[in-house]
């Protein structure tokens, strides 16, 4: 399964006199279970290529795929909806991406925001605190750590 990035290219605002080319033709493969950092210069594309990942974007050209999942310049968001399921992103600067006063509460909040209710939410939150070996700082403040 894993990713793929098949003759990728990303233009913003497309047909307006805003254009700007971010993408051209990026071919990548991520294998399940492997690690991959992005690295480069300011505008190199990064940004551009998680949001890609993520379907917050969908690529001007080319395909997207994760676990099976395709992103095309035609996909609708409701298709690409299962891909957020497995593709998560932060924000660069963490206090942009607080949601919630507490470990647990910030590690809760996707799955509510997957419409898991509040009993499932906190489990699952739970399980991957232990999981990571951080269990003990659920109740600690965000901005504290």
């Amino acid at each position: 399964m894993g990713i793929t990035l098949k003759n990728v290219s990303y233009t913003y605002q497309a047909g307006t006199p805003f254009e700007g080319p971010a993408l051209f033709d990026v071919n990548l493969e991520i294998k399940d279970g492997s690690y991959t950092a992005l690295i480069g210069h300011t505008g190199s594309g990064k940004s551009t290529i998680l949001q890609l990942l993520n379907g917050l974007l969908t690529p001007s050209v080319g395909s997207v795929t994760v676990n099976d999942i395709e992103i095309t310049a035609t996909s609708v968001n409701k298709d690409i909806k299962q891909v957020r399921k497995k593709v998560g992103l932060v924000f660069q600067f963490a206090e942009s991406q607080v949601f919630a006063e507490t470990v647990l509460d910030d590690v809760a909040f996707g799955p509510l925001n997957q419409g898991l209710n509040r009993n499932e939410a906190y489990q699952i939150a739970l399980q991957q605190l232990e999981r990571l070996n951080i269990v003990r700082l659920k109740d600690r403040s965000v901005n504290t750590l």
